[in-house]
């Protein structure tokens, strides 16, 4: 995918404007119904047009060999030989965070409650068991 958002940032260039929207894969109902129909070999709705590749549009870069970083001679403190390569750090903050799903399900099995949507519903119960 990084080879094709790297050939989209290429073209883009040539366009007026460009607008990026990020679906979830749950709420891309759209995209999921023209998938379906592409594996069942089915004609797509008018205004759909499907065009089958059978190699990639965009070519990998070649690989580089990395060069191995040297790090910094170890402080006089006595601390390991590790770390940023210059006085820059690095300060990591993770924070627990429980996504929809995982929401979703724990309510389900606690309190047997069910989003509105029957396909949702039925998908959540599948999960569930």
């Amino acid at each position: 995918m990084a080879t094709y958002l790297g050939e989209v940032r290429r073209l883009e260039k040539y366009f007026l404007g460009v607008d990026f929207l990020h679906i979830p894969m749950g709420d891309n109902h759209e995209a999921d119904e023209i998938a379906k129909r592409a594996s069942r070999q089915e004609p797509q709705r008018p205004g759909v047009f499907e065009e089958r590749l059978f190699e990639p549009l965009a070519t990998p870069p070649p690989k580089e060999k990395a060069q191995p970083e040297e790090l910094p001679p170890p402080p006089k403190s006595g601390a390991s030989n590790c770390g940023m390569p210059s006085d820059d750090r690095l300060v990591l903050a993770v924070t627990p965070q429980e996504s929809d799903w995982i929401i979703e399900l724990k309510s389900y099995l606690q309190h047997v409650t069910l989003p509105d949507r029957d396909d949702m519903a039925e998908s959540l119960v599948r999960r569930a068991k």
